[in-house]
């Protein structure tokens, strides 16, 4: 009798040993897994975790939410296919190259060799030729995908590009030449091929997937551009982070280096002494500041320290010799912003009066200054001559 219960009290430790060995296993898979992003196995992970326990509230609740989301991911990649059929049959309507003809071909390429001798004649009208160069666009793209299975990208290129060149609309060869030239690692090739292909499809899944690449690939070099102070270089990817998405997280980034460059590249200006070269670019700073003060809010210090004295020169050169009223008004006013209570904005706010005055009195072609602005007029003016006389020696 006490060997019987023994042996059952043994069995009893052995089977719970086993099933929690088993289902600390499968935990482990699925968390793996999950970490990975490889949630159909975490969801099969998951079931065999309910398979021994099916109260496991963990693997429960887990299920539930990768059902939500392997179905939404299904759901877009069934509206990416889609949306690629469509603008394969979009591309597949063509009319009839020529007149029907008695002529057979063995297969697409005696055809194509066909159309390409006869795209040479002169009697073509327009209509055909623009149905031959559709007809071997088409061709050319689908052997392009031909050899992309091959995987032979060079082939591949060679035969989309040909795509390109017989119908320069055909937005899915851009779309495909743009990916294979970044796997040989020819960058700005397919960068232009992926804004060719947006330029073309404004909308869609494929267009916002490609958007994404692009900005990342924008970002990317922007980075690199900017930290080796290639300001120049930079510019134009920030500019078109901007454009392609403004409230993505890249052009928040992009923001804070633009204005950023802008600041040094004033600061490199003012070290010339070209106020006018630092004027323009610590205003572009400005206004990105004011717009989005919380992305640097160092920045306001450092233009209040280094832009005002160059702001108040260039606008009063706009002011004086220029008769640029509406220029001259901009940077005084920066220059309020900038220090509010100094003696300069007490200036600034002198010559914005005068301004002010000037355009209520258009029509009177008699202006009288105030005393004080025709003394700092004067000034102005001399210190203007001083620094032309010591440019000239």
């Amino acid at each position: 009798m006490q060997n019987s219960i023994f042996v059952i009290i043994l069995s009893f430790i052995l089977v719970t040993s086993s099933f929690g060995a088993d289902l600390s296993f499968w935990l482990e898979m699925s968390k793996s897994h999950k970490d990975a992003r490889e949630y159909n196995l975490e969801q099969a992970a998951l079931k065999k975790i309910q398979a021994i326990d099916p109260k496991n509230e963990y693997a429960i609740r887990r299920l539930k939410l990768l059902k939500k989301k392997l179905s939404a991911d299904n759901y877009k990649q069934s509206r990416r296919e889609s949306e690629l059929s469509a603008l394969l049959e979009e591309n597949d309507e063509e009319k009839e190259v020529v007149k029907k003809t008695s002529k057979v071909f063995k297969d697409p390429h005696e055809e194509a060799r066909f159309l390409e001798k006869m795209f040479q004649e002169d009697k073509l009208s327009n209509q055909q030729r623009r149905d031959i160069k559709k007809k071997l666009g088409k061709y050319y793209f689908y052997r392009g995908i031909e050899a992309t299975k091959s995987e032979k990208v060079k082939i591949a290129i060679e035969y989309l590009e040909k795509s390109i060149y017989y119908n320069s609309e055909y937005q899915l060869a851009y779309y495909e030449l743009g990916y294979l030239y970044f796997k040989i690692r020819e960058l700005q090739a397919g960068i232009q091929n992926l804004e060719k292909f947006v330029e073309l499809q404004a909308y869609g899944i494929l267009t916002k997937t490609v958007k994404g690449t692009l900005l990342d690939k924008y970002m990317s070099i922007a980075r690199k551009k900017y930290y080796r102070k290639d300001f120049k270089g930079c510019l134009p990817y920030l500019e078109k982070i901007i454009r392609l998405n403004n409230r993505s997280p890249d052009a928040k980034q992009a923001l804070f280096y633009l204005m950023n460059l802008y600041y040094y590249r004033g600061m490199d200006f003012l070290k010339l002494d070209d106020y006018a070269g630092a004027s323009e670019n610590f205003y572009q700073t400005l206004m990105t500041v004011r717009e989005r003060p919380n992305l640097d809010p160092s920045l306001f210090k450092k233009l209040a320290k280094n832009a005002v004295d160059p702001f108040i020169k260039l606008a009063q050169r706009y002011f004086i010799k220029d008769k640029n009223y509406g220029k001259s008004y901009q940077y005084f006013e920066s220059v309020t912003w900038l220090v509010p209570g100094s003696a300069q904005s007490f200036l600034s706010k002198e010559y914005l009066k005068e301004i002010r005055r000037l355009n209520g009195t258009a029509e009177n072609p008699i202006v009288y200054f105030s005393n004080f602005i025709e003394e700092e007029n004067q000034r102005f003016m001399m210190e203007e001559k001083r620094f032309t006389q010591k440019g000239n020696k």
